[in-house]
């Protein structure tokens, strides 16, 4: 379970670990005085190994807890559960560092916009936490609209991103999508594909 702290994070003990030809696990690219570490250990319940490698490859960068707090509880007030949060947070933990105001409320915005429900929201993004990478007006947007030509309309367009949140995110669903049409494929029959195999389109 989460644990939301209201209480500053105490910074970890530094353990100075004698050189080993096999280290630990344990002291491995661990740097325990890193706020962004503890702050995954004590609100998602993550190892040290495993704090310590995102923080890495996402590039964290918060050294207090208010802009990580503020993004926990935007998506808490939408509803997501804790292992919600906990799946969204390992495989984009760049959103504890992002704005989340530019970043991800102007598309959970354009979807509730289209007649997505905020359970529809939280489905899409929980399955697939990549749709919130792409840019709104660059890449979301445009691919929702070429979408929509074919799925005939809002709840169609949803109920596909539902079943395969990528095609919202992949690169190549619009560039599959209109070499189908340069390539003269009938409009019935990339709806056809798009209700009944849109993965085809990633």
């Amino acid at each position: 379970m989460l644990k939301f702290n209201i209480f500053p994070i105490k910074t970890l003990t530094h353990l100075n670990c004698l050189p080993s030809p096999q280290p630990s696990p344990s002291s491995v690219h661990f740097d325990s005085t890193s706020f962004e570490a503890s702050y995954l250990i004590n609100n998602f319940d993550f190892s040290p190994q495993r704090a310590s490698k995102l923080c890495s490859t996402y590039r964290l960068a918060f050294k207090t807890a208010q802009n990580p707090d503020s993004v926990i509880n935007f998506f808490t007030d939408y509803g997501f559960s804790n292992s919600q949060l906990r799946h969204i947070v390992a495989k984009e933990p760049w959103l504890l560092s992002c704005d989340f105001s530019k970043r991800v409320l102007p598309k959970f915005l354009f979807f509730l916009s289209k007649g997505a429900s905020i359970a529809d929201v939280v489905n899409i993004v929980s399955r697939n936490p990549r749709v919130l990478r792409p840019s709104l007006e660059n890449h979301i947007a445009p691919t929702y609209e070429l979408l929509y030509r074919y799925a005939q309309s809002d709840r169609a367009v949803i109920a596909s991103a539902i079943q395969n949140p990528d095609l919202l995110y992949h690169p190549l669903v619009p560039r599959n999508i209109t070499t189908l049409i340069e390539n003269g494929v009938a409009h019935t029959i990339i709806t056809r594909i798009l209700r009944q195999r849109n993965r085809t389109f990633q």
